[in-house]
């Protein structure tokens, strides 16, 4: 892709915050060359805002926050992983609340937002982070890792330990013609077990078998059962999608997550970006 894009016209959606509960409206609307991704809390006074990059990420608990003073946005990468699905580099997001919608779980609602609101090239060039040498970080019996390669892959496996649920894992390229539809749709998912601690912690107030994939000690407990196989680890390639666009460019570069999550997917591009040797920007002219 050579040159940077937006979308064409606002448009607007409305949902429940995963973690708040609270209902949401939101618009995208477009931006100019070299803006970047940029959140504004509209329901707060002077609209205050908050880029989408990872200096901004205070907080990686199931899910990743942004802010800047007093602007702050949780659960922001099913977004932004349509942002970089659909290749828009532009883009504001207003926000009447503290959380982005979680709409099915998945990240379909905002591809199909972004196509309905057309897309446009834009006269800056776009410009990529290119990966030099590898970067490695590990928690816990947890391992992510980036390393030098000719295109953008990601790499992500997950076992649970977990009687009904096998080990899975994948590997998707960003020029894959089927990248979009067999990432998009894949939700989010959380254990049943662990769904009264959460709520407890002020956590999933708004998550429901609408918008998430729930599993017990037996399997999964939605009546519809998994849209994919191994939708769980498909889940997990979209969020790390999200994640690492926080670098605030498309990286060029294999990343591979074992176990991983936001925590350490953060942790990853954090030492990567502060090590100006394993890395450099290019531009696509």
């Amino acid at each position: 892709m050579r040159y940077q894009k937006t979308i064409k016209k606002s448009i607007s959606g409305s949902g429940v915050g995963l973690h708040s509960g609270k209902n949401v409206n939101i618009t995208l609307r477009p931006a100019v060359t070299d803006t970047g991704i940029i959140f504004k809390r509209v329901d707060l006074p002077g609209s205050p805002s908050v880029k989408a990059i990872c200096d901004y990420v205070s907080d990686t608990r199931l899910a990743t926050t942004i802010k800047k003073g007093d602007a702050m946005v949780a659960t922001v990468e099913h977004l932004l992983a349509a942002f970089s699905l659909m290749r828009i580099d532009n883009a504001i997001v207003e926000i009447d609340g503290p959380e982005v919608p979680i709409m099915d779980g998945s990240a379909s609602f905002f591809v199909k937002m972004i196509k309905g609101a057309g897309i446009t090239d834009q006269e800056g060039f776009r410009r990529y982070i290119v990966v030099k040498r590898p970067v490695l970080v590990e928690s816990s019996g947890s391992e992510a890792a980036i390393y030098p390669a000719a295109e953008s892959r990601i790499t992500c496996a997950v076992d649970f330990n977990h009687q009904a649920l096998e080990p899975q894992s994948l590997t998707v390229s960003t020029l894959s013609v089927v990248f979009e539809e067999d990432i998009s749709d894949a939700r989010t998912f959380g254990f049943l077990k662990d769904i009264d601690m959460l709520k407890a912690s002020g956590l999933a107030l708004g998550g429901s078998l609408e918008n998430a994939v729930v599993i017990d000690e037996s399997g999964i407990i939605n009546e519809e059962g998994l849209r994919f196989p191994d939708e769980l680890v498909r889940h997990k390639v979209l969020d790390s999608i999200g994640d690492l666009y926080l670098m605030g460019a498309p990286v060029i570069g294999h990343f591979m997550s074992y176990k991983g999550g936001h925590t350490l997917t953060h942790k990853l591009v954090s030492k990567l970006l502060s090590d100006t040797e394993s890395w450099e920007y290019i531009k696509s002219n």
